[in-house]
């Protein structure tokens, strides 16, 4: 008895929409790498939000973390507006990241882009971390550098995703790969 793939289907049985094996797994490429193009661009915006926050010198007008000023909406007066948009916009990159990590679990561990997407989450794990230390210890300048570089490394990890050459091989009856 032919073996069947979970992941992909087996050759040449088209899904219920007529796509076989091949077509599915270049869909969920293709599908991915939109996600990877979305969160790099996020990333690259939010990094300007935090250039915003540095040249305004607004990094300590949200005291605490993750709250400002003990709140989850500020009171907007000033540079506050500066720092809650970049703690806004590293909300929004987090729930990017895991959206394109979850994506990138549809092409089934074939390739690069799951491992690239499960590193982008730990970089992104570290960075918020690191975002609150940075609050926390009133902006080490050591730690500013550092929280700024772990973001360019997180866009460049998206970057890479989005954009390394290659197909998802797309499993067989036999179990095999093409």
């Amino acid at each position: 008895m032919a073996r069947r793939s979970v992941a992909l289907g087996g050759p040449g049985n088209g899904d219920r929409w007529g796509k076989d094996d091949g077509e599915r797994a270049d869909h969920a490429l293709r599908h991915f790498r939109t996600w990877a193009w979305i969160t790099a661009a996020a990333t690259f915006v939010l990094l300007l939000l935090g250039a915003g926050v540095v040249a305004n010198g607004a990094g300590l007008s949200c005291p605490g973390w993750p709250l400002c000023g003990g709140r989850v909406v500020p009171v907007f007066s000033g540079v506050v507006v500066v720092e809650w948009s970049h703690r806004v916009g590293a909300l929004v990159v987090t729930a990017l990241s895991l959206i394109t990590a979850a994506a990138a679990r549809l092409l089934h561990r074939q390739g690069p882009w799951t491992g690239l997407s499960l590193t982008a989450v730990g970089l992104l794990a570290m960075q918020v971390v690191l975002g609150a230390v940075v609050v926390e210890t009133n902006l080490t300048p050591l730690l500013v550098v550092a929280h700024q570089g772990l973001g360019i490394a997180l866009l460049c990890l998206w970057l890479v995703a989005a954009t390394i050459p290659g197909r998802p091989r797309h499993r067989v009856a036999s179990g095999g790969t093409v």
